[in-house]
């Protein structure tokens, strides 16, 4: 019988630790719910809460971010005036920042408070959408999901992506971001993450034959409050 695993964070007997964050992760099974220990019910539902509940809070801290480095590198091949998807634009920092050079936006968030707060930002009609919904014509020049699909849990990665695939025009660039590490763990503030490494992801995307791997890299944390914790870059392409 194959038991799902999920995390849940503690300060004692850890066996993941988000050193920058002190936050502290524990894996279970379903069955210690009997031993008297809370599992969150619904993940991606609590998940979803916690930006409908902390989304000022979170936008204060994360949309002034620079991430001018991140988007050379997907930028790249994106044709002058491309339209461009923001697939889980949170606050709409980068779909601001992508308007203002030149390019068409879309984008959408699962959170309704997000998305109110990114329309107010960047004057796009954002949507309120989710990855496992999302369905579109391949239109885009280019696929932007910077730290969103790291909420997808692994199970429903390969099927997510080929949905992006096909909204893309061939050739055309998706970039990913996911926190560096392994495992589905919960945090203490009930968000979900699909934390990923190099292995992992070649493994997730050879099923997944429509996309290409262009580069993968690690690199630090672009937020001042987890300056210790990594992060697994991808940039992919749509092969013709």
């Amino acid at each position: 019988m194959r038991v799902r695993c999920f995390c849940y964070s503690l300060h004692v007997g850890i066996d993941h630790q988000d050193r920058s964050a002190q936050t502290q992760f524990v894996l279970f099974s379903a069955s210690d719910t009997q031993n008297g220990i809370k599992i969150m019910s619904n993940p991606i539902e609590n998940t979803r809460t916690f930006y409908e509940e902390n989304a000022e809070s979170f936008i204060a801290r994360t949309v002034h971010v620079d991430m001018s480095h991140h988007y050379k590198h997907f930028l790249k091949s994106i044709p002058a005036g491309g339209r461009v998807l923001d697939a889980g634009c949170g606050s709409g920092r980068d779909t601001l920042a992508f308007k203002k050079l030149g390019y068409h936006l879309d984008a959408f968030d699962a959170s309704s408070e997000m998305v109110k707060s990114a329309r107010d930002l960047t004057g796009v009609d954002v949507q309120q959408n989710t990855f496992q919904n999302f369905t579109s014509a391949a239109i885009y020049d280019g696929i932007w999901a910077y730290a969103s699909l790291l909420h997808v849990p692994y199970v429903e990665l390969p099927l997510v992506l080929s949905k992006l695939a096909a909204a893309l025009k061939n050739n055309a660039p998706l970039f990913a971001s996911f926190k560096l590490g392994e495992g589905e763990v919960t945090r203490e503030d009930g968000r979900r993450f699909s934390m990923m490494n190099e292995e992992r992801f070649r493994a997730l995307l050879a099923e997944v034959p429509e996309l290409k791997l262009e580069n993968i890299r690690i690199v630090d944390s672009t937020k001042k409050i987890t300056p210790a914790e990594k992060w697994l870059c991808v940039l992919l392409s749509k092969r013709n």
